[in-house]
């Protein structure tokens, strides 16, 4: 009792200054994704976060977490609290390493085989457990001794594997900026992502992540940066979103000056970047635009894709589809909310494009070496073959092919997660119902991801 006390009391003086009072921001750092950062920058990461661990702060912030467990979940508040919280932790970093600047997890990127991310592979949070005790056993928090609620191992439980027979999908870009784009007010975002993305992680890892004091593993921060950058990203879609946040009908209203729990702010102190010391903003360069990529290992495999219609949502989707499920969709390339070609097609997707091709007019791909045929208006391209003709040839030449590249629906929470944290199901379940319907939708209509 004496150590909780002394817990809130400790907390209240390190986290004394509001950051409104903060002067502006001379500064803005980037957090970018973790596959981003260079060896040594992601070095400099894992030696900060091992030094914050060996003085107590992951105790700390576990500790936070907790305690304000029951009023920063499932309420309106969930998304400005968790700003709050990974900022402190980023500043408390950054008295031990100045540059540091906290990465962030897009888990959809690896949406079809979340086994083999490199998210959890050694050179990150870790690939493996001990069976026996679900200890963490290489990545960056090997060894780590937990000390809160008790001593412990880190202990994660994955809830999913590499068995072929058991497969286990995340929520597919796709599906996650349709949500994005058709969440036309800030509580119907915040449910679905709330209950969607943030949840299917905090399940997924298991182990401490999915307890309250989930802040035990850096993955928790790395996956809560991911989730303030998308609400960033909704907030910017139109000039009305950045302000709201309200609750639901018949639920207790809230304000734009409510205190943050813990904190000496208010939830209006929070809802822009760049300012009141929230001095960072968001690289989005894992979605890379093809017109801005000049490796040239890349271009041959991006202008081939490119030339498949099928990998574009614009030149696959009929336009009733479209103005249902991506209202916010630019046609030409240059939004963030757009499912651009990622820097590494993954296999089934450039094996999609190998079989396509070699069937094809080979003298209707651009034959350049600069990007000029990249930066050139659609109109001016001509595309492989159309949509249809890219279905027919994969099933005349590989048809278990195109079975494997048919968008897989989202694994779904288990009901033992659900009750423990204290969901509505109902929610869930018509969350999750929308879901389907979008993937069902990309299917029919012959789209292929290229991160399938």
């Amino acid at each position: 009792m004496k150590l909780y006390i002394l817990g809130l009391v400790v907390f209240g003086a390190v986290s004394s200054i509001a950051i409104r009072d903060t002067s502006s921001c001379s500064v803005i750092l980037q957090r970018r994704e973790f596959r981003d950062l260079s060896s040594s920058e992601w070095s400099m990461v894992a030696s900060t976060v091992t030094k914050m661990q060996n003085l107590g702060w992951f105790h700390w912030f576990a500790f936070i977490h907790v305690h304000f467990f029951n009023v920063i979940h499932f309420v309106p508040i969930f998304l400005p609290w968790h700003r709050r919280f990974i900022l402190e932790f980023e500043n408390v970093a950054k008295y031990y390493s100045p540059s540091f600047s906290l990465p962030y997890f897009d888990p959809t990127l690896d949406f079809s085989n979340p086994s083999n991310s490199e998210f959890f592979s050694g050179t990150y949070m870790g690939s493996s457990v001990d069976p026996s005790t679900n200890c963490v056993t290489d990545g960056i928090q090997t060894g780590w001794i937990m000390t809160y609620p008790n001593s412990h191992c880190l202990n994660r439980q994955f809830t999913f594997t590499s068995d072929p027979n058991s497969p286990f999908y995340w929520i597919s870009p796709e599906v996650l900026y349709s949500t994005i784009q058709t969440s036309t007010d800030f509580r119907s975002f915040e449910t679905a992502i709330e209950n969607g993305i943030h949840a299917t992680i905090h399940s997924t890892i298991g182990g401490d992540m999915s307890s309250r004091y989930s802040p035990n593993d850096f993955s928790f921060f790395l996956h809560h940066s991911n989730i303030d950058r998308l609400w960033s990203q909704w907030q910017n879609i139109d000039p009305s979103y950045a302000p709201q946040y309200f609750n639901d009908p018949g639920k207790p209203q809230v304000s734009l000056q409510d205190t943050i729990f813990g904190f000496p702010d208010v939830v209006q102190d929070v809802m822009a970047l760049a300012r009141n010391g929230l001095c960072y903003s968001y690289s989005d360069s894992r979605y890379t635009s093809i017109s801005s990529k000049r490796d040239i290992s890349f271009f041959s495999s991006a202008v081939s894709a490119s030339q498949i219609p099928n990998m574009s949502l614009s030149k696959t989707l009929n336009q009733e589809t479209l103005e249902k499920y991506f209202p916010k969709l630019d046609p030409n390339g240059s939004s963030v909310l757009n499912i651009k070609l990622p820097t590494k097609l993954s296999i089934k997707a450039s094996q999609v494009v190998s079989v396509v091709s070699s069937a094809s007019i080979n003298s209707t791909v651009p034959a350049t070496n600069s990007t000029s045929a990249m930066q050139a208006p659609a109109t001016q391209r001509q595309s492989l073959i159309n949509s249809t003709a890219v279905i027919d040839t994969l099933q005349n030449i590989d048809p278990g092919l195109l079975e494997q590249v048919k968008m897989p629906y989202p694994s779904r929470l288990s009901v033992e997660f659900m009750e423990m944290h204290g969901f509505d199901q109902n929610i869930y379940n018509s969350l999750y119902s929308e879901m389907t319907k979008i993937v069902d939708v990309l299917n029919e209509q012959g789209y292929i991801s290229p991160y399938i």
